[in-house]
């Protein structure tokens, strides 16, 4: 009765099929990832500009001059059922400028690239 093994060259041969696999997943999949937050920070973006113009167009004005979402008080649960979104995926403030929107450029301005 013969044992059969694997070779050493048999073993190698699998470990190298399964590193060239794996540098060829790990990036697509951190890739996968960093888009993933990309839109769903332009997603979120999206939606806190919109619930801001329908603010306006029911009140006539903006909540707030500009500043950051994280100083508003609760009485907006009609436009944010949800909670005020204060920070974003990232986990930066929302910035809001003067003509209601999301600063978007003052955001990357502090932190980067974010979308």
């Amino acid at each position: 009765m013969t044992k059969k093994n694997f070779t050493l060259v048999e073993l190698c041969i699998v470990l190298s099929v399964i590193g060239i696999l794996a540098l060829i997943i790990v990036p697509k999949m951190a890739s996968a990832a960093t888009e993933s937050k990309q839109k769903n920070h332009k997603s979120q973006r999206q939606f806190i500009n919109a619930q801001l113009e329908l603010y306006h167009f029911q009140n006539n004005t903006y909540p707030i001059p500009s500043g950051n979402l994280s100083t508003w008080s609760t009485h907006f649960e009609d436009y944010f059922p949800q909670g005020v979104p204060t920070k974003d995926v990232y986990g930066y403030d929302w910035e809001i400028n003067a003509h209601g929107q999301v600063n978007l450029e003052a955001m990357e301005a502090k932190h980067g690239k974010l979308e």
